[in-house]
């Protein structure tokens, strides 16, 4: 599982998770600063951002790394 999801930064797909994960939590911080909470918000900002780009990385991996020899 490790070597699969080292395969899967070859492609574009797993790129744009890191990229949206990090403009999660950028916009959690900007919103947070609307409430006096700017860590908080990038905090919550981050996990979400993490979570999505977990799903992409196992979306990236069931897509082109797991053979159906049927």
């Amino acid at each position: 599982m490790k070597r699969k999801r080292r395969l899967a930064w070859r492609r574009w797909e797993t790129w744009v998770g890191a990229m949206l994960c990090g403009l999660a939590a950028l916009l959690g911080n900007w919103l947070g600063h609307d409430f006096r909470h700017p860590q908080l918000g990038a905090l919550v900002g981050g996990i979400a951002g993490s979570l999505l780009l977990s799903r992409m990385t196992r979306h990236v991996i069931r897509r082109h790394y797991t053979h159906d020899p049927g």
